[in-house]
């Protein structure tokens, strides 16, 4: 299995923190969010990743090559990320057909429980989301039909 991991953005919102520093290398206790999500699928056997960076895309090369040297890394630029969303950045991840894969946004904080289950399902699709507690404005939405399958995603 490979591991997509989306990094391209800039997160505005969070300025002054990410002027010169991508979301996804803020630390939370000891380690990024990045690392620590590349730790966790590390530890339950995912060790392939690509990684569509933009904004200070060295830098997450770098620190992704530095703490992680065993591991299989492909890094795709996405030139235009000041102007493109995920969609984009997925579609230039360029998967191979057949290969199963775990998409991931990289500046998402999950209990590594998630991914556990995630890989133990069944389903040949499956998805990670919070069903609880209040949903902001900016937060993806999830709709699902009657069968529990997802009908609708959107902001």
């Amino acid at each position: 299995m490979r591991a997509i991991l989306l990094a391209a953005g800039q997160a505005t919102r969070l300025r002054p923190l990410t002027d010169n520093c991508p979301k996804c290398l803020l630390s939370v206790g000891d380690e990024s969010i990045l690392e620590r999500a590349v730790r966790i699928l590390g530890e339950r056997g995912i060790q392939k990743f690509t990684v569509v960076d933009g904004f200070c895309g060295d830098m997450i090369r770098e620190t992704l090559g530095a703490t992680f040297p065993d591991f299989d890394f492909r890094f795709i630029r996405n030139e235009v990320y000041q102007t493109t969303n995920n969609a984009w950045s997925l579609m230039l991840a360029d998967c191979t057909p057949g290969e199963p894969i775990f998409l991931l946004d990289s500046d998402i904080l999950f209990e590594p429980s998630v991914i556990d289950t995630l890989l133990a399902g069944d389903a040949p699709n499956r998805l990670g989301l919070r069903t609880t507690g209040c949903v902001g404005e900016e937060e993806m939405k999830v709709s699902l039909g009657e069968d529990g399958r997802v009908v609708n995603l959107t902001k």
